[in-house]
């Protein structure tokens, strides 16, 4: 069995690219939320919103996962077009190319004498 681990900066890297998706959610429900909850006399709630957004902000993800990935999981959850933008692109830049070809075809047949 291989164990892959991170050098110390791809580790870094990993962090400060997840981080401030990390730190909206926590800082509006730990401190949004909590702080709510604790100034209405609910100190119970209050003190675990505020425990579950410092738990939210930097559990780091290992990596991110790419709209491919996701897609592979289950197609509901990416179309496919967003999951393979580049191919997405080839078959639009494709049929512009065709939709040209063919008004060229049109206006040319309608201008020229036959």
């Amino acid at each position: 069995m291989v164990e892959l681990t991170l050098t110390p900066e791809a580790r870094r890297r990993v962090i400060r690219t997840n981080v401030p998706p990390a730190v909206v959610p926590g800082l509006l429900l730990g401190l949004g939320l909590g702080g709510f909850l604790l100034l209405a006399g609910r100190t119970a709630q209050g003190l675990v919103h505020v425990l579950v957004g410092v738990v939210l902000t930097v559990t780091p993800f290992p990596h991110r996962i790419t709209p491919a990935q996701l897609r592979a999981v289950d197609p509901h959850f990416v179309a496919a077009w967003r999951a393979r933008p580049g191919v997405a692109a080839l078959v639009a830049v494709l049929a512009l190319l065709h939709l040209v070809a063919v008004v060229v075809v049109v206006a040319v047949a309608l201008l020229v004498p036959a």
